[in-house]
């Protein structure tokens, strides 16, 4: 593929969107998670409760899904978290930049036409990743109303996250940990004299045991989040008009495979009942 900037240059995948996905299918994990366990073992020890607040892009990584020692009642969620989701949820494609976009790409150039007017890949990403996580963990866990209005500048909502946290430490007895994988977020935590913990993402593809259903999460989070995927020689689109539900994917099959794909499909179920 080639690079001619402007919308493809944004919107092609790239290493970072495949290490989101892997991360929030719980594929693979960040590099230092065993340093935060260790980090909550000695914070256990503290006579104050502690409350873990993740930063946004946590959500997009699943984060609370995958740390299993974790309560919902050890989380609490800022809201401008929400805010911040549901601001990037609504980008969408022009007739332009669709053009443009099947002009940078080399293979399969008519897939880029099931995205026009559809979410851009940061609208999909929050509609896919973040906010699906989200709203697992609203009714969960409590929430903190955040003390200054958020906006498009991620770094003013990085700050709204931290110092809403600070504001939480000292209005209440509770010892509060931010949680982020961005650097530039750990400044801001230094400046507010706010713990924290910066997770880093892996530096290689090594991957758990992977068993059926987080590889289908990963097909589908993947699909969903890039537009479509191929997988062998069957397409997968995860974005195109007509969608009703985030989990609902559109395959399509070369030549007639897709009647003996339906046949064999048919056939599996049959036999699962003979056998339940």
């Amino acid at each position: 593929m080639e690079d001619r900037g402007g919308v493809w240059a944004r919107e092609r995948a790239n290493l970072n969107d495949l290490q989101e996905c892997f991360l929030c299918a719980g594929v693979t994990e960040y590099s230092n998670v065993e340093e935060f366990h260790a980090k909550r073992r000695m914070l256990d020890n503290l006579k104050q409760r502690v409350a873990y607040v993740p930063d946004t892009n946590l959500l997009y990584h699943g984060f609370l899904s995958k740390q299993g020692d974790l309560t919902f009642e050890d989380v609490v969620l800022v809201s401008s978290v929400q805010d911040e989701i549901e601001a990037s949820l609504n980008y969408k494609y022009s007739d332009v930049q669709i053009a443009e976009m099947k002009r940078g790409a080399l293979y399969q150039k008519h897939l880029v036409d099931v995205l026009r007017n559809r979410r851009m890949k940061s609208s999909r990403k929050a509609a896919y990743l973040a906010l699906r996580k989200y709203r697992r963990l609203r009714d969960r866990c409590p929430q903190i109303d955040s003390v200054m209005e958020t906006g498009s500048d991620k770094e003013r909502n990085d700050v709204v996250i931290a110092k809403t946290a600070s504001e939480y430490r000292k209005e209440n007895p509770v010892y509060p940990v931010l949680l982020t994988c961005d650097a530039l977020m750990t400044d801001i935590c230094e400046s507010e004299g706010l713990e924290h913990f910066l997770f880093k993402f892996p530096q290689s593809w090594e991957t758990y045991d992977v068993d059926l259903g987080r590889l289908l999460e990963l097909i589908r989070l993947t699909a969903c989040t890039l537009g479509f995927l191929k997988v062998n020689n069957v397409a997968i689109i995860g974005e195109y008009g007509g969608k009703r539900s985030l989990d609902e994917l559109r395959v399509t099959f070369p030549g007639a495979r897709g009647d003996e794909f339906i046949r064999d499909l048919m056939m599996s179920r049959e036999l699962v009942k003979c056998f339940s």
